[in-house]
């Protein structure tokens, strides 16, 4: 997408046609066609098909660029679901397609962990007090073997 003067990358898909055309995003960052340049796709009805080609009124009018990172290492964190990548570490992507309709959800599922880390806890705190009562036994031991040498 183009944001002012620069590139930045996205795995966001929410975008809306604007007057002039363009597809954007709610902030306005342009989404860019394979090749390069705007996408503009005039026409009444606009769809994007799954390998990323825009139909306006049934007829391809452009392709939605998609893109991989031949550096993974190199991908840089912007906030979001936005990331900068140096242009010559872009690539075309070969496998990848658009789904529409979809939310992507994270890898995390909160009660898991919830649960998970309650149990962490409660772990924690056996060990701490198993730790407890043996230093409790050990200071036993000590004064009652102290008072038998006396």
């Amino acid at each position: 997408m183009r944001d002012g003067e620069s590139l930045i990358y996205s795995r966001g898909g929410s975008f809306v046609r604007g007057p002039d055309g363009t597809i954007a995003d709610e902030r306005g960052r342009v989404l860019q066609q394979a090749g390069g340049g705007d996408l503009v796709a005039a026409g009444e009805q606009v769809e994007i098909v799954s390998d990323g080609t825009v139909l306006a009124n049934g007829m391809p009018v452009a392709a939605v660029g998609i893109f991989e990172t031949s550096a993974p290492g190199a991908v840089e964190a912007l906030g979001g679901s936005l990331y900068g990548v140096p242009l010559d570490a872009i690539i075309e992507a070969e496998v990848s397609s658009l789904r529409q309709g979809y939310l992507e959800s994270a890898n995390v599922v909160l009660s898991d962990e919830l649960v998970a880390m309650m149990t962490a806890s409660r772990q924690a705190e056996s060990g701490a007090r198993i730790s407890q009562v043996y230093d409790q036994l050990i200071g036993q031991a000590i004064t009652t073997f102290g008072r038998g040498t006396q």
